[in-house]
């Protein structure tokens, strides 16, 4: 009987674990943000029950709430002072927003508090049909801005060109 010979058995051994390697990379869903199990983002949860990852875009501030394996439960999107639910993780039929006033917040005896910043606060609700979820916000100053006010950065999008007069009146 015929053995291999070391060099073909460490290429052998090289080349299963590669195989390996690869196919465990590709298997592995990417994890890059918002409705991940694990995104790209560091962990700010006030609750070491919990993690809570939280995304910016276009100066609105997008809150996701992933249990302890992972699994998203809930995630919000909040801007000036007004937050919404997100149709994403398995909570999000019991997550709701409460409008509140400058200055209060939920109260630890309503659940527990498992993100706050200086816009909004998430907590944890226990129901009786499983886990809701709370975001309040407190209402920013309000302002207003005008076609002057914008350009392409900042208003992101496309800002039409003047209108010219005698083109109206054709």
């Amino acid at each position: 009987m015929r053995h291999p010979s070391p060099i073909k058995l460490r290429r052998f051994v090289a080349l299963t674990g590669l195989l390996v390697f690869v196919a465990t990379a590709y298997a592995a869903p990417p994890s890059h943000g918002l409705g991940q199990m694990w995104p790209n983002a560091q962990d700010v949860s006030a609750n070491p029950q919990w993690h809570v990852y939280v995304f910016e875009r276009d100066q609105i501030h997008y809150i996701q709430v992933n249990d302890s394996s992972g699994a998203v439960r809930a995630a919000f999107a909040v801007a000036n002072g007004t937050a919404l639910v997100l149709p994403i993780g398995g909570d999000a039929d019991r997550a709701s927003v409460l409008q509140q006033s400058p200055g209060t917040r939920i109260s630890a005896a309503a659940g527990q508090i498992v993100y706050h910043d200086t816009q909004s606060q998430v907590a944890m609700v226990p129901q009786a049909d499983g886990i809701g979820w709370v975001v309040t916000t407190t209402p920013q100053a309000s302002y207003s801005i005008s076609a002057s006010d914008c350009t392409l950065q900042n208003c992101g999008g496309r800002i039409a060109p003047p209108v010219n007069s005698t083109s109206q009146a054709q």
